[in-house]
């Protein structure tokens, strides 16, 4: 048994310190390791290191719009992602679903019902996909894809406009309805 621990440990420790592969791989590691903690700008630097070995790029690039996209970087998130590409079916199914969560936010339902389309056909199974699914069709049926037309723009301006309506409404409600405290005991002392 002994021998066979050291003969593990000798193989372990060649290919951790002379596979070109391993060091990309530890790199992901901390990147994921890290992003699981929250620390995404860490992760970033450990995922662009592993970038520049020039291996498993599709793999790094998923796992770089991951922290653009947590970041709030969603058009950067978009650009890596597209830039991966894989034949293993479960990366496959997490990329589209990733664009399908891109596109639902961005009010492009019809793209999103594509995305999740292809994440259902991917991975059958999966609820998530099917339940987002169901939301962007329900999106695209009643009407409420946005397209980035001139039109789209004014009805986002229209409701901003409208809202600052009613908020400079309820400010002047409020400032007309509040008394000063002082004020109200001075009425209350001249009643009695």
């Amino acid at each position: 048994m002994g021998v066979r621990k050291w003969s593990l440990l000798v193989i372990f420790s060649y290919f951790l310190f002379s596979c070109s592969y391993v060091n990309p791989g530890l790199q992901v590691f901390w990147g994921n390791y890290l992003m699981d903690q929250g620390n995404f700008k860490r992760a970033n630097l450990y995922y662009l290191e592993a970038l520049e070995w020039g291996e498993n790029d599709s793999l790094v690039n998923y796992n770089i719009g991951n922290v653009y996209y947590s970041l709030g970087e969603r058009d950067s998130a978009l650009a890596r992602w597209n830039q991966s590409d894989s034949e293993e079916l479960n990366f496959r199914f997490m990329l589209t679903f990733n664009k399908g969560v891109y596109y639902f936010e961005k009010g492009l339902y019809e793209e999103a019902a594509q995305s999740f389309r292809q994440a259902v056909v991917l991975k059958p199974t999966d609820w998530d996909s099917k339940i987002n699914l169901e939301l962007a069709m329900d999106r695209v049926n009643n009407g409420l894809d946005l397209k980035n037309d001139e039109t789209d723009q004014e009805k986002k301006d229209d409701l901003q406009d409208d809202t600052e309506r009613l908020l400079n409404y309820l400010k002047r409600q409020e400032n007309y309805t509040w008394e000063p405290a002082e004020k109200l005991k001075k009425n209350r002392e001249n009643d009695w």
